[in-house]
């Protein structure tokens, strides 16, 4: 006996099932870019090495993608499919947070530079020690003590935990990578007949972006809650210090349990669904004159399926390969993945530009979300029932769109904050004046600023060559420390620094300036996916896409991610480092470099990416494709004739629906 279905299995509710599915895909993924950050700093990692965690993501998606390249022709069905390799993308979300509940707990104090009982320029049995730096000294003393893990915690042993996270990543991309080739010719195959792909294709690429906002929603939420949760934070540790950490696993669970809900009915589709086709009986001499070209086109469909399904996997491959358009697809989507990359890690982006705590970030990171959702949903419903564009006619416009959008992006390079001037890192890089007989601790970041010029900055009291200390009283009757006899002897104090060195209204110009650019392009993402399924037969399709997936994660998922962690590590001037001297992650950024790099990377590869799809308005399509059709339509300038009401008689509905093939046919080795 049959479970009951809730829903009826068809076109439109598989758009918004799929689409449900995907959001709960990016959730999960999206996530792990939103507490990247976090898990840099808890584990000592470099944005390089971060970055290349995507390349697993890659990895597991090749593996999926030659699978389905070989065999997608004779899947029978593909929404089975689909929800079993979302079951695997659930089971890399619950592997994720491995490395914590496997590790030790963390320490906070790895990269500060508090004082050290090696250190023996200093007497401090007069103080309280917790807030006391390492001070300039001129005996060399050894703070390494590789028993102690707190020493040793950037060492290889301490970062193999972060193959978790590859395997994670690994299956994650053999959950996700299925959708493109399956679930689009799944929708196409019903519904390209009516018009109605472009507004399914709405459905089903507008509302991922809702794992998105909720994914840097929660990951802002949640980085209050201290990472050994549920124990305390160390006395004086917040949320607003540099070494906080959150509990950054603890997203993981939870979107797994929201994936597994929107993958269980997937299950429940049809190996294919009804085509569908207007049912009403009261029609135009011009609906039935386009019901019989449909009809003519998809016995057409059918002849090229038989024809590709008798040839060789090298035949294939080879056909595909020569579609120039879809070629033209291939190489600017691949290019496209490099800087499309780099938008996942905009909360890292801003935090480190603007200033700001991960929970200001991630949120602020959630606004264009919405409306990147309903410029999507707007664009699919005006290009589908309103304009009419086709994936022939649609090129010119997302075209010309892009072009524009990317052009105005590069107004961000010029947004930014200042901040302080650390001298011999981020001012005076060449002219300061290091005292290599203090034996200071190297990479260590515990900020001291200047008693007079507030702005002027030192990494540590040791790097401000300071020579002695001292305790004084506040007006909130507390002491602070005051570090005397520094360099160009000056006193310095952590409490010095200035705390408003960005003026908040550069965020709001930023992100509103982001909104402005990035709702063109959302407006036009169904049209865009209209144009990829329009350059290839019905019969290809699958094959296309999957070849066309491939192809872009051995291009560009591959390298993409550890490219943009290389952007950000080429703007960091200050490593940590614990105490046996092994590298951690950036603790400390140019701003200026890092703005610079970030935009510059994603302008540039913007450009080449769009230079080649210019290439859509000039290349002819293949025969047989959605695309060559509607050439063809547009050359020989058929027009709407005058619309005449015609009542459709039952015999002529039995013969119509005796036309259409894909009603009546077994499914043709395509799942």
């Amino acid at each position: 006996m049959k479970m009951a279905l809730p829903f009826k299995p068809n076109a439109q509710n598989f758009s918004i099932l799929m689409g449900l599915n995907m959001g709960a895909q990016l959730l999960c993924n999206t996530y792990s870019k939103a507490v990247v950050t976090q898990i840099e700093q808890r584990y000592g990692l470099s944005s390089t090495i971060t970055g290349s965690l995507v390349a697993s993501k890659t990895i597991g998606g090749i593996v999926c993608l030659i699978f389905l390249s070989m065999y997608s022709q004779n899947i029978k069905n593909r929404p089975r499919t689909i929800a079993l390799a979302s079951c695997i993308a659930i089971l890399g979300a619950l592997i994720a947070p491995l490395p914590h509940l496997l590790g030790g707990k963390y320490n906070p104090g790895v990269t500060s530079n508090s004082f050290d009982s090696a250190n023996i320029g200093q007497n401090v049995s007069n103080f309280d020690n917790t807030d006391i730096q390492n001070i300039c000294v001129d005996t060399e003393f050894n703070a390494c003590d590789e028993s102690d893990s707190n020493d040793v915690a950037y060492n290889a042993a301490s970062k193999s935990i972060i193959y978790f996270f590859f395997l994670s990543e690994f299956m994650y991309g053999i959950g996700s990578s299925p959708i493109v080739p399956l679930a689009m010719p799944y929708l196409d195959d019903a519904s390209a007949s009516t018009g109605n792909s472009a507004k399914y294709f709405a459905f089903m690429m507008g509302l991922p972006p809702y794992g998105w906002i909720v994914s840097y929603f929660f990951a802002g939420q949640i980085s209050n809650i201290y990472v050994d949760w549920p124990e305390e934070p160390p006395m004086g540790l917040t949320p607003d210090d540099d070494m906080w950490v959150g509990a950054w696993w603890l997203g993981y669970f939870i979107f797994s349990i929201v994936l597994l809900l929107f993958t269980i009915p997937i299950f429940y589709f049809p190996p294919k669904l009804t085509v569908e086709n207007d049912e009403n009986k009261e029609q135009t001499e011009e609906q039935i004159e386009l019901n019989a070209i449909r009809n003519l086109e998809l016995k057409q469909d059918e002849k090229f399926r038989e024809e590709f399904r008798e040839m060789s996997l090298s035949e294939r491959a080879g056909k595909v390969l020569g579609n120039k358009l879809m070629m033209i697809c291939m190489l600017g989507s691949t290019v496209s993945m490099y800087y499309n990359m780099a938008y996942l890690y905009y909360p890292k982006y801003l935090e480190r530009q603007f200033n700001l705590t991960v929970e200001k970030a991630n949120k602020l990171s959630v606004i264009p979300g919405p409306l990147y959702m309903i410029g999507t949903f707007l664009g699919g419903y005006v290009f589908s029932s309103m304009v009419g564009l086709n994936a022939w006619t649609a090129r010119k416009p997302v075209v010309y769109v892009l072009w524009l959008s990317t052009v105005l992006a590069g107004f961000r390079m010029f947004i930014g904050c200042d901040q302080l001037n650390f001298r011999g890192y981020i001012s005076e890089t060449e002219k300061f004046n290091w005292d290599e007989n203090c034996n200071c601790k190297e990479g260590k970041f515990d900020p001291v600023c200047d008693k007079i010029e507030t702005s002027k900055a030192y990494v540590t009291a040791c790097h401000a060559q300071c020579l002695d200390f001292t305790r004084e009283p506040t007006s909130i009757h507390t002491n602070i420390t005051v570090y005397t006899n520094c360099v160009e002897n000056s006193t310095v104090s952590a409490d010095f620094c200035e705390t408003e060195v960005c003026d908040e209204s550069q965020v709001w110009i930023y992100i509103l300036g982001s909104i402005i650019v990035q709702f063109p392009q959302s407006f036009f993402t169904a049209p865009f996916m209209m144009i990829f399924l329009g350059t290839s037969p019905s019969s290809e399709k699958s094959v296309s896409l999957s070849i066309f997936k491939l192809v872009q994660k051995l291009g560009g998922g591959l390298y993409a991610g550890t490219a943009i962690g290389m952007v950000f590590d080429k703007a960091c001037v200050l490593f940590g480092k614990d105490d046996c001297s092994n590298e951690g992650g950036c603790l400390l950024y140019d701003n200026v470099e890092l703005r610079f790099n970030f935009f510059g990377y994603i302008l540039g590869m913007s450009v080449i990416s769009l230079t080649i799809w210019t290439f859509l308005l000039f290349v002819k399509p293949v025969k047989g494709s959605t695309m060559y059709r509607e050439m063809e339509r547009e050359q020989k300038g058929d027009t709407k004739p005058e619309t005449r009401k015609h009542t459709v008689t039952d015999e002529e509905i039995r013969l119509r629906s005796e036309t259409m093939p894909l009603q009546n046919l077994e499914e043709s080795g395509t799942l």
